[in-house]
């Protein structure tokens, strides 16, 4: 897949920076084996993601330079007519194992009373993008922020409801304020202190002298007892 032909346009694609410049691409596609693709097709210029999310689809394909050009704008323009919105929010993740509720278990039969206790938590701060079609149709795109929170796996959020998810809410988010932000921090901070203390344990004995001290029980607020 070659580049054949790059340019700056400026977009408006955010209303923040209605004079930002993009650079775009458009490419020529000889595809791999049976996925080559007909002469109708060859060319192609990916979509801004913005783009991709809120008209559900990922590129712009036609027979020329020339047809992909006058595509692009007409899709542009297609973009211009939605209401879009932004807002800043928290997406979340719990995964709880074995599962609380004993009348709906995660996994069926003896493995599951056999795998310990597992906890996952994910979390990270978004941009959350709403598109809104003359008809009242929402599409949702979510562009990761910085922030305290550094969870594995906070980007996983990133992009997932576009193309391939039709551009749908992730429903599992709040609003971002100072505190909620500051809750998921505490939360990964005492897990990260818990599970590096846990992994100390390479033996009985180690085990043992953990317990004495008490190191484990000012999560729980708590002093050993002798």
């Amino acid at each position: 897949m070659a580049k054949v032909k790059q340019f700056k346009m400026v977009l408006g694609l955010d209303p923040a920076r209605r004079y930002k410049e993009t650079i775009l691409t458009i490419h020529y596609d000889t595809g791999r084996g049976s996925d080559v693709p007909d002469n109708k097709t060859r060319f192609y210029l990916k979509l801004p993601q913005i783009m991709a999310d809120a008209l559900n689809k990922p590129d712009i394909r036609g027979a020329s330079v020339e047809e992909v050009k006058r595509s692009f704008d007409a899709a542009l323009e297609e973009f211009k007519k939605l209401k879009v919105e932004k807002s800043k929010v928290i997406l979340y993740e719990f995964e709880l194992d074995p599962h609380p509720n004993p009348k709906e278990p995660r996994y069926s039969g003896p493995a599951h009373f056999n795998r310990g206790y597992a906890v996952t938590v994910v979390a990270a701060v978004y941009e959350e993008t709403i598109a809104i079609s003359g008809v009242g149709e929402k599409m949702y795109s979510y562009e990761l922020q910085e922030s305290s929170l550094s969870y594995p796996g906070g980007d996983k959020f990133q992009n997932r409801q576009g193309w391939n998810g039709r551009g749908r809410r992730v429903e599992n988010q709040i609003p971002w304020t100072e505190r909620g932000e500051a809750f998921f921090k505490w939360v990964a901070d005492n897990m990260q202190q818990l599970i590096s203390a846990l992994a100390d344990i390479e033996s009985p004995n180690k085990l043992i002298d953990m317990v004495n001290a008490g190191r484990l029980l000012p999560l729980g607020g708590e002093k050993g007892k002798e």
